[in-house]
């Protein structure tokens, strides 16, 4: 139950950090293997609770601890790794925004290969 709830403030905090520091002019961030494990756990998470490209304003559906932790194993993350990259996120705007860009474009790929 902590953990779902621990999701959605994450989840919230960052979309709100990603609109409201949107527009800073920094030097451009990249990537790494580690943000493309969480961008795929992300994906997943948001395909399994039910938002999809076509709905990406609807709220997550709350999904089961067993599921998000059966999602973190399978995208070869921990809780502890899952928090530290949500705090870096967090304080860093530009790269949040990058990975929100990953994670649509993953959800459009499962998405049409699931038409």
């Amino acid at each position: 139950m902590q953990l779902r709830h621990t999701f959605r403030v994450y989840f919230f905090s960052l979309l709100f950090c990603a609109l409201f520091f949107g527009c800073s002019k920094e030097k451009k961030a990249a990537l790494d293997r580690d943000d493309i494990h969480y961008a795929g756990f992300y994906s997943d998470y948001l395909l399994l609770s039910g938002v999809t490209v076509s709905n990406s304003d609807a709220t997550p559906a709350a999904l089961d601890s067993s599921v998000i932790s059966e999602l973190l194993v399978s995208h070869a993350l921990t809780p502890e790794s899952f928090h530290r990259k949500s705090e870096l996120y967090r304080n860093n705007p530009q790269l949040w925004r990058l990975m929100l860009v990953q994670i649509r474009a993953n959800i459009q790929k499962k998405t049409a290969a699931g038409q």
